[in-house]
């Protein structure tokens, strides 16, 4: 063999092993650019040679260990290339990396399919016999190893069906749901709500029933049946329902909720309500929110049947449920509901605007609320709904301040309006009162400046010098009905 050619020849393998090193750290598109030159090189080195990976090198035998090296370093970076092109095509972001059963099994037929090559073309050994005991090896493996197999066969029917992808929200059966964490050979690793990772066999879950909870969407709807008593005529009780949805945050607008009447009885109706969450993790708490309200709302109504209690009448009259009127007695609250108003709303009506002045407490008797705040710039904010027992404006009532929200009602609204008149010889008579609406105030401007969440206490103590003018509107100053250390509380 010429010079010149040895030399090409050593010059490839030389730019070969170069090429091997620079593949063990790259990354997936430089790795497939040197793969793909380190196989070129070295194919026209062979070329130059007369040499050809599929036919055995003749009667040149002192060229025979050369040759074979070559053609061992050919197959094995022909096999480097074609699994590091296979798995930059299937997928090289960080959710394939993690999910990458198909390609893994693509590049051990590969690299298999690459040593019975250089073991045919290059050593011109015999495959009969190798393919014969691998045969019986691979029985007796197959027995060892049954569950383990079962495992790799369900995940490569997985794999490739595809029902599901890392970052996923599945349910697979009636006890496991959560996000996929991992696609591994033998397994799916599932992060539940709990805080927990659950590792369900391949096998396992290619028997089970797969739910995904992100496929076409992450949204996800739920069904609850409520029952009211049958007196009450269907329409209102399904308001009242729809007002119960309204206030839960977690449950969207789009698409709409759905109340039906289901079954007629002589003491119930039941009534099948139906609504969607956006983020499946959300839904245990939206389902709780929803019955707690619902509830409420029918009890406030006077729509549930429940044991009979003293406390009935108090927990269905929107003044008296208040907290802050808990402490007044029966001869005070009837002259308390004596100095109020009922205004009722139309879904759309405001109920005051944002810069209005007003010294008046706003009870919602019924319906729902929105409230609304718009800031420079045109942003309209959201501020949360307001139900049924809820209340606002007490920042206006204690400080004459103007408002910083509008409400508007986003359903048929019933509203009781305490004046200030009637509230004043009230908060004189009892000062305990006025120690709640005073901490009422700190929480509304607590959530004005978005400071609730982060620090209640600072929040509060930045409130500390408003209340002497909160004291003098009413002309309390110098009185407290509570002690220093529970004020500060």
């Amino acid at each position: 063999m010429p010079a010149s050619t040895f030399l090409l020849i050593l010059g490839g393998l030389i730019g070969t092993a170069a090429g091997l090193m620079s593949l063990w750290r790259a990354r997936s598109t430089p790795r497939a650019v040197a793969a793909a030159g380190s196989l070129a090189l070295l194919s026209l080195a062979l070329a130059a040679a007369r040499w050809s990976p599929l036919m055995p090198i003749g009667s040149a035998l002192h060229l025979r260990p050369l040759w074979q090296a070559t053609i061992g370093v050919w197959w094995l970076l022909g096999a480097m290339t074609s699994t590091t092109v296979l798995r930059y095509t299937l997928g090289h972001d960080s959710r394939s990396r993690q999910s990458r059963l198909v390609s893994d099994l693509l590049s051990a037929g590969a690299y298999l399919g690459a040593m019975l090559a250089f073991l045919s073309f290059a050593l011109q050994l015999p495959l009969s016999g190798l393919v014969a005991t691998s045969g019986i090896v691979a029985v007796v493996l197959g027995l060892a190893l049954q569950s383990t197999l079962a495992d790799l066969f369900s995940g490569i029917a997985v794999g490739i069906e595809q029902p599901f992808r890392l970052g996923d929200r599945i349910s697979i059966g009636d006890r496991i749901e959560g996000t996929v964490s991992q696609i591994n050979w033998r397994s799916i690793r599932i992060s539940t709500d709990d805080d927990d990772v659950a590792v369900v066999p391949n096998s396992a879950v290619a028997k089970s029933e797969i739910v995904n909870r992100s496929f076409p969407a992450r949204r996800r709807g739920a069904a609850i049946e409520v029952e009211a008593v049958s007196s009450a005529a269907p329409e209102r009780v399904q308001a009242l329902v729809e007002h119960a949805l309204l206030l839960v945050p977690a449950i969207s607008d789009h698409p709409r909720s759905g109340v039906h009447l289901t079954r007629l009885g002589r003491r119930f109706n039941r009534y099948s309500v139906h609504f969607f969450v956006d983020d499946p993790t959300t839904l245990g708490g939206a389902k709780s929110d929803f019955l707690r309200l619902v509830r409420s709302r029918l009890l406030h109504a006077d729509l549930l049947e429940l044991p009979p209690s003293p406390s009935r009448r108090e927990t269905r009259d929107a003044l008296a449920s208040l907290e802050l009127f808990r402490d007044l007695s029966d001869e005070q609250m009837r002259i308390l509901r004596l100095g109020t108003e009922r205004r009722q709303l139309r879904s759309g009506d405001l109920l005051f605007a944002q810069g209005d002045v007003d010294t008046s407490l706003y009870v919602v008797e019924e319906g729902v609320l929105e409230v609304r705040r718009l800031h420079e710039g045109g942003r309209l904010e959201i501020g949360g709904r307001l139900g049924a027992g809820e209340y606002i404006g007490e920042i206006g009532l204690l400080t004459g301040a103007a408002k910083q929200v509008s409400t508007v009602a986003i359903a048929p609204t019933s509203v009781q309006i305490v004046r200030k008149e009637a509230l004043e010889p009230l908060i004189r008579d009892t000062p305990r009162l006025a120690d709640l609406l005073e901490a009422s105030v700190k929480r509304g401007y607590a959530l004005l400046r978005h400071d609730a969440a982060v620090d209640p206490a600072r929040a509060a103590h930045g409130m500390i010098d408003l209340l002497p003018s909160i004291r003098a509107f009413f002309g309390l100053q110098g009185r407290s009905a509570v002690p220093a250390d529970e004020d500060r509380s």
